[in-house]
């Protein structure tokens, strides 16, 4: 049996202030957001072949918000409670070559009812270093306040070989398709955009389920993994992607996610010296590097934006624009110390964006400028962490 408790929380604010009254909308968001987290899980194993698993989570959040857009503003508590019971059966047959997995998951949004997510999936094993698995399921998503009171339910289908190279390298690769019902719509200027392709709240934050919309996504991911052995250790992936919405049953469109590609890159290198059993300090040293097509964005409507002296994107043919690639390496130097019966105190530095790239944010209408400008994201962003687990 195991439990685990987690709590965190977390404010964010953001102020844009015009040079003078005449030239634009003072704008302000402000969300504080409180999480709780319990899970429990048990497990069993009644013959040699076959293994139970059971557990139950409860998670609780607390959003406060306050959203003044100057033509428009929203302010709020938004509370809920969530409890995801599950249990699932594994089987693998006398010859070990093929495994069954069965699982019922549930998510009893405590506002709002409870749905039920069955699991499956089969492994078929060639030789000691080839398997081949096919999956499916459902799985469930309580919204965040700006998205309505509906869950998102997903339908996922996977299908993945592995190949065990050595006892420290693997290679994956799994062809995966996602769709999503129903899911609701925020109407804006003359049309419709899906919750599925917003990022932050629309106000007015109005949300229509007769008129909702359809997601899915699909695509190829290839992957290669080195444990860490020897004092070193590497993951990369490669994923092509499309992900499009349908608003009303109508043709398929490009959604705001539809970046068309991502790769990841980590490696990492770390040095142990021994103090004495149970006792090791650590040293290490790692990079991430990510590379993406850029997410895709409405057009800005600059007439409408003029008159309104505040962005107002054209809705009208969705995410037609795709905003450049996105690369980002973060670097990562920590000193860890093991301080025995399964304690340890881990002390990092961490250098996100460490060749601060440019990356573009978004879009926006500038009232000084009177044209459409860049807004990028963060450079260079140092974070200092130390953190003691027990």
């Amino acid at each position: 049996m195991r439990v685990a408790t987690v709590a965190s929380g977390q404010v964010n604010k953001r102020t844009s202030q015009p040079f003078g009254t005449e030239l634009g909308v003072y704008q302000y968001d402000r969300s504080d957001e409180d999480v709780q987290s319990h899970v429990l899980t048990i497990s069993h194993l009644p013959a040699r072949r076959l293994r139970l698993e059971g557990g139950a989570s409860y998670v609780s959040r607390d959003y406060q918000y306050t959203i003044d857009r100057g033509i428009a503003t929203a302010a709020g508590l938004y509370q809920t409670e969530s409890v995801q019971p599950w249990a699932s059966a594994k089987w693998t047959t006398p010859n070990e070559r093929t495994t069954f997995s069965a699982g019922l998951h549930g998510l009893w949004w405590l506002q709002h009812g409870f749905r039920a997510e069955p699991r499956f999936s089969v492994t078929q094993r060639f030789g000691s270093r080839h398997a081949l698995s096919a999956s499916w399921g459902l799985f469930s998503q309580t919204p965040s306040w700006w998205q309505g009171e509906v869950l998102l339910v997903a339908e996922h289908y996977g299908l993945r070989y592995t190949w065990q190279l050595s006892p420290t390298w693997t290679l994956r690769s799994e062809l995966f398709s996602q769709y999503i019902d129903n899911a609701p719509v925020i109407p804006y200027q003359d049309a419709y955009i899906s919750v599925l392709s917003e990022s932050e709240a629309v106000i007015p934050n109005v949300f229509e389920v007769a008129q909702g919309s359809d997601g899915q996504n699909y695509g190829i991911e290839l992957g290669a993994e080195r444990l860490l052995m020897n004092g070193w250790f590497l993951l990369a992936n490669a994923t092509i992607l499309k992900a499009q919405t349908a608003l009303n049953g109508l043709d398929w469109e490009d959604s705001r996610w539809d970046i068309g590609r991502v790769v990841n890159l980590t490696l990492g290198r770390e040095w142990q010296r021994m103090d004495g059993a149970p006792k090791a300090k650590f040293f290490g040293i790692s990079g991430r590097a990510v590379w993406s097509g850029g997410f895709r964005a409405m057009p800005v409507d600059a007439v409408a934006s003029a008159d309104a002296a505040t962005t107002v994107y054209s809705a009208a043919n969705g995410f037609s624009i795709q905003q450049p690639d996105f690369f980002r390496l973060d670097l990562r130097v920590y000193w860890k110390r093991s301080l025995g019966d399964r304690r340890n105190s881990t002390f990092a530095m961490d250098f996100q964006n460490a060749t601060m790239q440019k990356n573009t944010a978004y879009r926006y209408f500038d009232p000084f400028t009177k044209s459409a400008e860049t807004k990028y994201q963060l450079g260079l962003i140092p974070n200092i962490s130390w953190r003691l687990e027990f």
